[in-house]
């Protein structure tokens, strides 16, 4: 993902909360699997170590497809910490908010984890799909783990690296 806003937050789990906030740090990110340090205080995010306290982060961009066919994208709660949220197409952007979210993940060692995906079938090769990825960390250690499956080779794959693009991007679009 290219675009990644940090923002601080309190305990809560509606989405509309983070529109609007003023970020932190505003930055790049490759990749939607990250985690904190083994002190569970801070969280490398592009240059600037950031406290992972009480913490949001949200990626907006566009996944890409880098093959004809369906994919399945999205997280699990067993490896998300605290809770991960996702909007895929015309909602991604501006629409997003708790009512019309594609997925929720939420995980956390105490209690019962919940997974997230959406399916996204027929796509060209090189196909952009708008997508807005937002995760919350409420107190101390926490992580994303974000993954895709790639239904031609059926590898389930948390390398997300050259999967999500910015539209700003040289190389987004061909004519």
């Amino acid at each position: 993902m290219d675009f990644a806003d940090v923002l601080t937050c309190i305990y809560v789990q509606d989405p509309s909360y983070f529109k609007g906030k003023t970020p932190l740090y505003t930055g790049t990110i490759d990749d939607l699997n990250f985690s904190t340090d083994t002190d569970g205080m801070l969280l490398n995010l592009g240059a600037v170590p950031i406290n992972a306290s009480q913490i949001a982060v949200v990626a907006q961009g566009y996944f890409r497809a880098k093959h004809t066919g369906s994919y399945y994208i999205g997280s699990t709660g067993f490896s998300t910490d605290d809770w991960a949220f996702m909007w895929t197409g015309k909602k991604a952007f501006q629409d997003w908010d708790l009512d019309n979210r594609d997925g929720e993940a939420f995980g956390h060692r105490l209690v019962v984890n919940e997974d997230m995906g959406v399916q996204l079938n027929n796509l060209d090769e090189g196909q952009l799909v708008p997508f807005t990825y937002l995760w919350i960390n409420y107190l101390g250690a926490g992580q994303s783990n974000f993954f895709i499956d790639d239904a031609l080779s059926f590898d389930l794959s948390f390398d997300n690296q050259g999967w999500f693009i910015w539209d700003c991007d040289p190389n987004a679009f061909t004519i």
